[in-house]
């Protein structure tokens, strides 16, 4: 049981330390060179996008991530695909 709170507590200092990393202005144009990071969500899985959540707003586990991501210092813009392979498409 000592080993679970010591791993735990590393994880924590481990994980602690990558959050105060700033990023760069080399690394934020390579994130989001049109000034907004662009993310695809397949709204067609229940699973990553809550049903009936709006393209501009959506809910759910997928969109969580990018609205955990201050640390960009860009907005962040969210494209609604139907299926997966549309999300691959190329235009």
């Amino acid at each position: 049981m000592l080993w679970l709170g010591v791993a735990l507590v590393g994880a924590l200092v481990l994980t602690s330390s990558a959050m105060a990393t700033e990023i760069t202005p080399a690394i934020r144009s390579e994130l989001a060179p049109s000034g907004k990071l662009r993310v695809g969500l397949n709204h067609g899985n229940f699973l990553l996008v809550t049903p009936g959540s709006s393209a501009t707003d959506p809910r759910g586990v997928a969109p969580t991530w990018p609205r955990a991501r201050p640390r960009v210092g860009v907005p962040v813009e969210f494209i609604r695909f139907r299926t997966p392979p549309a999300s691959s498409a190329t235009e």
